[in-house]
Protein backbone atom coordinates (compact mmCIF):
# COMPACT_ATOMS: atom_id res chain seq x y z
CA UNK A 1 0.00 0.00 0.00
CA UNK A 2 1.37 3.35 -1.03
CA UNK A 3 1.66 6.23 1.46
CA UNK A 4 0.37 9.69 0.64
CA UNK A 5 -0.09 13.14 2.14
CA UNK A 6 -3.53 14.71 1.94
CA UNK A 7 -4.18 18.43 2.37
CA UNK A 8 -7.36 20.46 2.20
CA UNK A 9 -7.20 24.24 2.06
CA UNK A 10 -8.69 27.44 0.72
CA UNK A 11 -6.33 30.10 -0.58
CA UNK A 12 -6.89 33.44 1.11
CA UNK A 13 -6.28 36.73 -0.67
CA UNK A 14 -3.29 37.55 1.56
CA UNK A 15 -1.72 34.11 1.00
CA UNK A 16 -2.12 34.42 -2.77
CA UNK A 17 -0.60 37.91 -2.80
CA UNK A 18 2.39 36.79 -0.67
CA UNK A 19 2.95 33.70 -2.84
CA UNK A 20 2.80 35.66 -6.11
CA UNK A 21 5.20 38.27 -4.75
CA UNK A 22 7.63 35.53 -3.72
CA UNK A 23 7.37 34.15 -7.25
CA UNK A 24 8.09 37.59 -8.72
CA UNK A 25 11.09 38.07 -6.42
CA UNK A 26 12.69 34.91 -7.81
CA UNK A 27 11.74 35.34 -11.47
CA UNK A 28 11.99 39.11 -11.98
CA UNK A 29 14.81 41.53 -11.27
CA UNK A 30 12.76 43.92 -9.14
CA UNK A 31 15.69 45.73 -7.46
CA UNK A 32 17.50 46.17 -10.77
CA UNK A 33 14.38 47.54 -12.43
CA UNK A 34 13.72 50.01 -9.59
CA UNK A 35 17.32 51.25 -9.63
CA UNK A 36 17.27 51.47 -13.44
CA UNK A 37 14.02 53.42 -13.44
CA UNK A 38 15.25 55.86 -10.81
CA UNK A 39 18.59 56.35 -12.60
CA UNK A 40 16.82 57.00 -15.91
CA UNK A 41 14.46 59.57 -14.37
CA UNK A 42 17.26 61.35 -12.47
CA UNK A 43 19.50 61.38 -15.57
CA UNK A 44 16.63 62.73 -17.65
CA UNK A 45 15.91 65.52 -15.17
CA UNK A 46 19.62 66.38 -14.96
CA UNK A 47 19.97 66.49 -18.76
CA UNK A 48 16.79 68.52 -19.07
CA UNK A 49 18.18 71.22 -16.80
CA UNK A 50 21.76 71.20 -18.08
CA UNK A 51 21.53 70.88 -21.88
CA UNK A 52 19.42 71.84 -24.84
CA UNK A 53 18.71 68.22 -25.78
CA UNK A 54 15.22 67.90 -24.39
CA UNK A 55 14.26 64.92 -26.59
CA UNK A 56 16.78 62.59 -24.91
CA UNK A 57 15.90 64.02 -21.50
CA UNK A 58 12.20 63.40 -21.93
CA UNK A 59 12.84 59.95 -23.39
CA UNK A 60 14.82 58.99 -20.27
CA UNK A 61 12.17 60.43 -17.95
CA UNK A 62 9.33 58.64 -19.72
CA UNK A 63 11.21 55.32 -20.00
CA UNK A 64 12.28 55.43 -16.34
CA UNK A 65 8.79 56.38 -15.19
CA UNK A 66 7.27 53.61 -17.30
CA UNK A 67 9.68 51.04 -15.81
CA UNK A 68 8.85 52.16 -12.26
CA UNK A 69 5.12 52.07 -13.02
CA UNK A 70 5.48 48.56 -14.43
CA UNK A 71 7.23 47.33 -11.28
CA UNK A 72 4.58 48.93 -9.06
CA UNK A 73 1.79 47.41 -11.18
CA UNK A 74 3.30 43.90 -11.25
CA UNK A 75 4.39 43.75 -7.63
CA UNK A 76 1.73 45.78 -5.80
CA UNK A 77 -1.48 45.80 -7.87
CA UNK A 78 -1.51 42.73 -10.14
CA UNK A 79 -1.63 40.05 -7.40
CA UNK A 80 -4.80 41.62 -5.92
CA UNK A 81 -6.38 41.98 -9.36
CA UNK A 82 -5.67 38.36 -10.32
CA UNK A 83 -7.10 37.02 -7.07
CA UNK A 84 -10.24 39.14 -7.39
CA UNK A 85 -10.81 38.09 -11.02
CA UNK A 86 -10.36 34.33 -10.50
CA UNK A 87 -13.27 32.77 -8.57
CA UNK A 88 -11.57 29.35 -8.71
CA UNK A 89 -8.84 30.65 -6.37
CA UNK A 90 -11.44 31.14 -3.63
CA UNK A 91 -12.77 27.56 -3.66
CA UNK A 92 -11.62 24.69 -1.47
CA UNK A 93 -8.75 22.53 -2.77
CA UNK A 94 -8.06 18.96 -1.80
CA UNK A 95 -4.68 17.58 -2.83
CA UNK A 96 -3.33 14.10 -2.37
CA UNK A 97 0.44 13.88 -2.84
CA UNK A 98 1.55 10.37 -3.86
CA UNK A 99 4.69 8.86 -5.35
CA UNK A 100 3.01 8.58 -8.77
CA UNK A 101 1.51 12.09 -8.84
CA UNK A 102 -0.98 14.45 -7.28
CA UNK A 103 -4.71 13.89 -6.87
CA UNK A 104 -6.31 17.31 -7.39
CA UNK A 105 -9.91 18.03 -6.42
CA UNK A 106 -12.01 21.18 -6.28
CA UNK A 107 -15.73 21.75 -6.65
CA UNK A 108 -15.49 21.45 -10.45
CA UNK A 109 -12.27 19.45 -10.97
CA UNK A 110 -11.22 15.91 -10.20
CA UNK A 111 -7.84 15.24 -11.80
CA UNK A 112 -4.72 13.14 -11.49
CA UNK A 113 -1.53 15.08 -12.24
CA UNK A 114 1.75 13.35 -13.04
CA UNK A 115 4.94 14.67 -11.48
CA UNK A 116 6.46 14.96 -14.96
CA UNK A 117 4.36 18.06 -15.76
CA UNK A 118 6.35 20.01 -13.16
CA UNK A 119 9.80 21.29 -14.10
CA UNK A 120 10.79 23.09 -10.87
CA UNK A 121 9.59 24.27 -7.51
CA UNK A 122 10.12 27.05 -4.99
CA UNK A 123 9.98 26.53 -1.24
CA UNK A 124 10.25 28.88 1.71
CA UNK A 125 8.99 28.90 5.30
CA UNK A 126 5.42 29.42 4.17
CA UNK A 127 4.88 28.03 0.66
CA UNK A 128 5.67 25.33 -1.86
CA UNK A 129 5.18 26.66 -5.39
CA UNK A 130 5.21 24.11 -8.23
CA UNK A 131 6.00 25.25 -11.77
CA UNK A 132 4.49 23.36 -14.67
CA UNK A 133 6.25 22.69 -17.95
CA UNK A 134 5.39 24.93 -20.84
CA UNK A 135 4.08 23.63 -24.08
Amino acid sequence: MSEFIEVTFTITRDEYVRALRRHYKTKLQIKRDIVGGIVAVVAGVYLLQSTYSSVLSWLLIVAGGFLLALVIYAFLLLPFMIYRSQPKLKSEYRLEFRNDGIGFQTEGIDAELKWSIYHSWLRDDEFYILYTSRG
